[in-house]
């Protein structure tokens, strides 16, 4: 991720717990003001991502142990890249594509069932 890039995080609180519906319409091309209108975060990068728009997921923060268990991916985000593949547990991801590197715990991808490898999205 490029240095000093700073993206906005769900937060859950108790307006938005683990399991909760998230406004549709969100996708990854809309410009900014559609964007943040449905709930999106929009990252103005354009050698960064293709897609600006990053959707929440309506699992945002809820405990996993594989992808499957979620909407978007099954990440530990504070996991350094030489101690991801030791990741067996996180948590389903604030995006369905996470934009940053992060360990994800497939399968999903390249990544198999019962691994977790480091991945960066851009």
């Amino acid at each position: 991720m490029e240095p000093g890039l700073e993206l906005e995080q769900p937060v859950l609180d108790a307006a938005r717990q683990c399991g909760t519906t998230v406004p549709p319409g969100c996708r990854g091309d809309l410009d900014e003001s559609d964007c943040r209108a449905v709930g999106g975060t929009f990252i103005d990068q354009p050698h960064l991502f293709a897609s600006p728009c990053f959707c929440p997921t309506p699992d945002s923060g809820c405990p996993c142990t594989d992808s499957t268990q979620c909407a978007g991916d099954c990440v530990d985000m504070q996991a350094e890249s030489s101690a991801c593949s030791a990741v067996r547990a996180g948590m389903c991801s604030p995006f369905f594509s996470t934009p940053s590197c992060v360990c994800v715990l497939g399968p999903v991808d390249q990544i198999p069932a019962g691994t977790a490898r480091y991945r960066c999205n851009g």
